[in-house]
């Protein structure tokens, strides 16, 4: 199945049309809507706007390029499966109605659910009245073959040997079989399969030897959709391996400021889902499995969070064009208490990145806190003149009495889900560290690696 040509005339105009039958034709989301009977979620648009692009050859990966190979990456009862399904229904309506012979491979980890995905799809594209209106060219070819391991449609192409859909797990039925759409859930994985190396070797073998040489090497569609497990899982060894040409689309089940991407509700087909907060804090208890398969940040076997930094050269003054000063403040000077620590990041527009400058970590009560973020404003201003000096205070703690700088509220307390939703600035470059001795460094870098397991989070 060759991916469709790019056609302005198809894109997202197509939505706009007052013709219902066409839009669900031509607009996934639309079909979602009035053939599926359910609404998109905000957290799925981006899923769908994806896998729609992908149907007409308009998906865009990194850099713009166009790509024929899509990831999504969501936590456990995301919709995930519903919106892969929904989208096979689509997709073979679309390139049946248009005269194409589709070869559609779905692989499950197990044969048995790969067959009761196949028996959904099958069951609804013969059965549901709504879709037979929109797709009448789509009907089953039984004499050659209506099971659930494989199936066919009837299509111009009478004498085609190979199936309209195959469905097969990683270790089952797949070989033999071509496909010119890999759809890849991870349906079914057993929990070890994080921690089980022979187990993902063998998954990764059959990638490597199986899945890719079915497929038709750079015009295949390939989807492969799923949640994180370990940092050298499937996904993770396909991105490593294959750095580029993927579209890439992480959606963890809160946002950086805590917020839940799918709040508990009352769905269309009569069933309770989404998250509650209640749910988030119960996920928080196993930290492993919330950075993994909760926020789809998976981390070293040594439970890192910050895996890859950046490190360089300090920056030319002519290439600053700011100084940030972020505080995070604490009670008192007890013992016990939590340090106050602010870290100075210059602003490098040519870069697109900041420089960490300087770092600075004390106990304090708060009016000599305050006394002592109003000096090091000053300093800021005395190394930088000219420069625009931004003081950032979390409004927590000692902030409030502070006066005279920026309040920001951060709608997520816990420490480590805020971490890791910015682990990726210093892996991609976005954060640098200075690549020479500074006499804070090392207790600084000690601290990264180490979270969360470090006895002090504050920098």
């Amino acid at each position: 199945m060759a991916v469709e040509a790019p056609s302005s005339a198809v894109g997202g105009g197509s939505r706009n049309t007052t013709d219902p039958l066409t839009a669900c034709r031509e607009s996934f989301e639309a079909y979602i809507f009035a053939v599926r009977r359910w609404q998109v979620r905000p957290h799925q648009r981006a899923w769908v706007e994806a896998l729609d692009a992908l149907a007409k050859g308009e998906l865009k990966g990194e850099g713009g390029r166009s790509c024929n190979k899509l990831m999504i990456i969501a936590w456990p009862e995301s919709g995930k499966t519903a919106t892969l399904i929904a989208w096979v229904e689509w997709l073979l309506g679309r390139e049946i109605a248009k005269g194409r012979s589709p070869h559609v491979g779905y692989l499950c980890y197990g044969d048995s659910l790969a067959f009761e995905r196949s028996k959904a799809i099958k069951q609804f594209i013969e059965e549901d009245e709504v879709y037979k209106i929109v797709f009448p060219q789509v009907r089953p070819d039984k004499p050659r073959g209506w099971g659930e391991e494989t199936w066919f449609l009837k299509t111009a192409a009478r004498g085609e040997k190979d199936p309209t859909f195959t469905a097969a797990g990683w270790q089952g039925g797949i070989q033999g079989k071509r496909f010119e759409a890999a759809l890849i859930s991870d349906d079914g994985f057993p929990g070890n399969i994080a921690v089980s190396l022979l187990e993902k070797n063998r998954h990764w073998r059959t990638w490597n030897d199986i899945v890719k040489t079915r497929a038709t090497q750079g015009v295949t569609p390939i989807v492969v959709v799923g949640t994180r497990f370990a940092g050298d899982d499937h996904i993770g060894r396909v991105l490593e391996a294959e750095p580029h040409g993927w579209k890439v689309i992480r959606t963890p089940v809160v946002d950086g400021e805590g917020k839940i991407a799918w709040p508990r509700e009352f769905c269309e087909d009569g069933e309770w889902r989404g998250v509650t907060p209640e749910g988030i804090e119960e996920y928080k208890r196993d930290h492993l499995s919330w950075l993994t398969q909760y926020l789809g940040l998976p981390p070293t076997e040594e439970g890192e969070i910050f895996r890859h930094l950046t490190f360089g050269p300090a920056p030319k003054p002519e290439m600053v064009k700011g100084v940030w000063q972020s505080w995070d403040t604490a009670y008192t000077t007890g013992r016990q208490s939590s340090y106050s620590a602010m870290v100075e990041a210059l602003w490098i527009p040519d870069l697109k990145a900041l420089y960490l400058a300087r770092v600075y970590m004390e106990k304090l009560d708060p009016f000599t806190l305050a006394r002592e973020v109003e000096r090091q404003t000053l300093e800021a201003e005395k190394r930088w003149p000219g420069i625009p000096v931004r003081t950032i205070v979390e409004n927590k703690a000692t902030g409030p009495v502070i006066t005279g700088v920026e309040k920001v509220n951060f709608k997520n307390k816990d420490l480590v889900t805020r971490a890791a939703m910015v682990s990726k600035w210093p892996a991609q470059g976005q954060f640098i560290i200075p690549d020479t001795w500074r006499e804070w460094l090392d207790g600084y870098l000690d601290e990264l690696r180490g979270f969360p397991a470090v006895q002090y989070k504050d920098r």
